[in-house]
């Protein structure tokens, strides 16, 4: 059966906005009245609503006109992908985070507490408050560096291959990684500063009279 070319368009998005451009084409069967798509001019939804209803009685008076507007449904779709299950993740990484802060907030007081007789001995035979606070935060700046290495390199694959599934696409730079790097090691530099600075800076002669 033949069909006659009358017009080309540019590329357009007719699939979801996550995949290639494909070409389309487009016919016009006058036998299969049932669907049509109409563009507003005006932003007179009422008005424009009841025109396309008188229209559709004179075209196709046997079958009840439903109609949806297509801007709703694109952004009801990418609400959901792109909108609440962004919202989703970004819960539960603030409660993961906050969750691992208290961590290592517990285990910050934990050690000082633990330690402050040692601290309190060094500090009598001549250590300085700087040398207590590498003493303390020592321990935690390795733990830190080694889930930082562990991290990096994951959460590059992870992001990478998520968005392998997505045809127009940013690049996870370096500069994206090493800003997050950077943000969650100022957390958990106050986070053990607080307490590592306190008992650095304590008094010996208390911290051994109530031992």
């Amino acid at each position: 059966m033949p069909f006659f070319i009358v017009g080309v368009i540019e590329d357009y998005h007719h699939q979801m906005m996550v995949t290639e451009i494909a070409p389309l084409a487009i016919r016009h069967l006058p036998d299969r009245l049932g669907y049509a798509h109409v563009k507003f001019n005006t932003i007179d939804d009422e008005k424009n609503i009841k025109q396309v209803e008188a229209a559709w009685v004179e075209i196709n008076p046997t079958k009840n006109l439903q109609y949806k507007f297509l801007n709703d449904e694109i952004n009801e779709f990418y609400d959901f992908s792109f909108g609440d299950l962004t919202k989703v993740i970004t819960v539960f990484s603030i409660l993961a985070l906050s969750v691992a802060s208290l961590g290592l907030l517990g285990m910050a007081i934990y050690t000082t507490q633990t330690r402050m007789k040692e601290i309190s001995v060094r500090k009598v035979l001549g250590a300085s408050n700087n040398h207590i606070i590498y003493i303390l935060s020592n321990g935690f700046v390795k733990l830190m560096g080694l889930a930082i290495i562990i991290a990096v390199p994951l959460s590059y694959y992870i992001n990478n291959l998520w968005l392998e599934s997505i045809a127009y696409r940013i690049d996870i730079s370096f500069g994206i990684i090493s800003l997050g790097t950077l943000i969650l090691a100022f957390i958990g530099a106050i986070t053990i500063g607080s307490q590592t600075i306190s008992a650095g800076l304590s008094s010996p002669v208390d911290n051994l009279r109530n031992e």
